[in-house]
């Protein structure tokens, strides 16, 4: 085999050179392409951290959202009866019977509602909020059916009248009040909290967290849902409109037209209600000196048993005027004036006060409260402090503040707050063995066998900051409040 000359050599060398310094530009391109596909991924990834913070930055705000909204939901759904009193309908439904004095014929739906409620087990699907119509028939006088609506209209569960339908009889005898068959139609929700296909996020802390001064503020300024009740007023002298007056046999107030009641029985009926009207009015003029005197304690007991006498007496009062009780015509006409007249009067004087006031909290009441939660927190009493605000908190919800007041109340505010942070922070795992005073250079404290400087943290998590270090107290900062801890020297 011949030896390569020189020109092929020179040849071999320059195509080889030419393949090295070709495969290296490719590697040299490759690791170029690579360099900025990487630097596109970092870029992505940067931005995927930055929404990620974003995000995380957010997570508190939204979990505070979150509790205010379940909290709110709790307490307004409240106002819907539950599983125990559906299944126990019936019975509310037997009571109104009673009290209104209608006969309930035929209930419908109870039944239907079952079967629903197990379909919808079955399909695992359960809405949060269940519809519950019920059908009801039954028979009895105008203001025996108007009386039996009105118990639906103040009960303390939500129940709506959604139709009825009335068939008018003809007027019978005796007494002459004549018997309608009815229908009635009513609608009312069951709400259930594992409803719905929603999974519930677990927050860290809740019972804890939805006890904060901010998240009440926040649950309190939602409007509460409430019931509108309406009171049906007595019907006096007026006729049944769903009869014809010109088939009446007899005249309804005419006394020689339906056995005459014995007049002692309705003297008797007639003291008793005057004797409760007058209680009535001795309570609500308690009611209105214990308001002058901001004695929020017994006016919360006093409002509850004049609420109580009230509903008694209205009842009381519509069921005379039904079976016609009093009908001799000098006490018909006492009964009218002492007890109609005037019964009505007091509920206009306590709606009227009701709406006057609004109710208003004074400028007088803040101050007063505020100076009682300044003296306990001065002394260090922050436990003491912060149930004066809890129990002026609960006597006020629902009222508006006087526009004086309202800088007061924010005083109230963030002074509750504190106290709230100081006796969170009492409970905090904390040892201080002593501190070390150099005025020339940094004092240290010594705090759960740790030797600590000033701006140094107590804890891993870095709640607790020491801010300033004396020789008799120790300044810690704690969730935005400062706190200075005195060193007791004697012990």
């Amino acid at each position: 085999m011949g030896r390569f000359t020189e020109k092929q050599l020179t040849i071999m060398t320059i195509v080889v050179a030419v393949v090295i310094a070709g495969l290296f530009a490719y590697l040299i391109y490759e690791d170029l392409r690579k360099i900025e596909e990487e630097k596109a991924n970092i870029e992505t990834l940067t931005d995927q951290i930055r929404v990620a913070d974003a995000e995380i930055a957010k997570k508190k705000a939204r979990e505070t959202d979150v509790i205010v909204y379940r909290e709110v939901v709790e307490r307004d759904s409240k106002i819907l009866p539950d599983q125990s009193e559906i299944n126990d309908f019936i019975n509310v439904i037997g009571d109104f019977e009673k009290y209104s004095g209608v006969v309930v014929t035929q209930v419908q739906g109870l039944k239907e509602r079952a079967t629903a409620r197990r379909g919808a087990k079955e399909k695992k699907s359960a809405e949060a909020i269940l519809k519950i119509p019920l059908k009801l028939k039954l028979r009895g006088t105008m203001d025996q059916y108007l009386k039996f609506i009105n118990l639906f209209e103040n009960h303390e569960r939500f129940v709506r009248i959604s139709g009825f339908q009335i068939s008018a009889s003809r007027l019978g005898s005796g007494n002459g009040s004549p018997q309608h068959d009815i229908g009635l139609e009513l609608e009312t929700y069951q709400y259930d909290p594992k409803g719905g296909e929603v999974k519930r996020v677990a927050i860290p802390n809740y019972e804890r967290r939805k006890q904060e001064i901010a998240i009440q503020k926040r649950i309190r300024a939602e409007k509460p849902a409430h019931i509108e009740k309406y009171q049906m007023k007595p019907r006096i002298s007026r006729r049944d409109p769903f009869v014809d007056p010109r088939e009446a046999e007899s005249d309804p107030d005419d006394v020689n037209g339906e056995p005459e009641n014995d007049a002692a029985a309705q003297r008797a009926i007639l003291d008793e209600l005057i004797l409760e009207i007058g209680m009535l009015a001795d309570d609500v003029r308690m009611e209105k000196k214990l308001k002058e005197a901001h004695d929020y304690m017994r006016l919360a007991a006093v409002a509850r048993a004049i609420d109580q006498r009230m509903s008694m007496l209205d009842f009381r009062v519509a069921e005379v005027i039904a079976n016609r009780e009093i009908t001799i015509p000098e006490l018909k006409e006492e009964f009218n004036e002492k007890v109609v007249s005037r019964y009505e009067a007091i509920k206009e004087e306590r709606k009227a006060s009701a709406e006057r006031e609004e109710v208003l909290v004074e400028r007088k009441q803040v101050w007063e409260t505020l100076q009682k939660m300044k003296t306990r927190f001065g002394k260090g009493q922050y436990q003491e402090a912060l149930q004066i605000y809890q129990g002026f908190d609960r006597l006020t919800q629902g009222r508006h503040f006087s526009p004086d007041a309202e800088p007061l109340k924010e005083q109230m505010d963030t002074l509750a707050q504190q106290a709230q942070v100081i006796v969170k922070f009492e409970s905090e795992p904390m040892k201080i063995g002593g501190v070390i005073i150099d005025p020339k250079r940094a004092s240290f404290a010594i705090i759960n066998d740790q030797v600590l400087s000033e701006g140094d943290f107590v804890d891993e998590e870095g709640r607790i900051k020491i801010v300033s270090i004396k020789q008799d107290e120790i300044v810690f900062e704690y969730q935005g409040v400062t706190i200075p801890k005195r060193l007791n020297r004697g012990k």
